[in-house]
This record gives structure tokens, sequence and C-alpha cells, in this order.
């Protein structure tokens, strides 16, 4: 994960930022999310802020360690 550049130098955030900012937890009762492909794998953020990057059924953590 180390060797993949920063999600912030490809990714519109403040386009996400306006996507999630319409969704409401509490009035739809579940979290919204986005997923796409970088960098061989699999990037997911979700509406609470979790971000999880998938390296086929490998998920990493935010300090690179699998999990």
């Amino acid at each position: 994960m180390e060797e993949m550049p920063p999600l912030q130098e490809t990714l519109d955030c403040d386009a996400l930022e306006s996507l999630f900012s319409s969704f409401d937890i509490d009035d739809i009762g579940e979290i919204g999310q986005v997923q796409f492909p970088f960098h061989g794998c699999t990037v997911r953020i979700d509406t609470t802020g979790t971000i999880q990057v998938f390296d086929g059924n490998r998920r990493f953590t935010a300090d690179g360690t699998g999990c």
C-alpha cells in the first residue's frame, strides 16, 4: 500500500464530500458507499469516513497491514 500514490492526488475529494453530504444516514438508516479501482486494488469509501483497500480478498488497514 505504501507504493501507491496518495488518494487525494487522484480523487476529487470535494466531489466526494459533495456526494456524501447529500446522504443522511439518520433519514435512510443505511451507510452509503462508493467503490472504484485504484492501482490494481479496489478502494471503498463510505459515509462514515471509513476507507478500505482490497487486493483480491485481502483488506488493508490505514497503517498498511492486512486484516
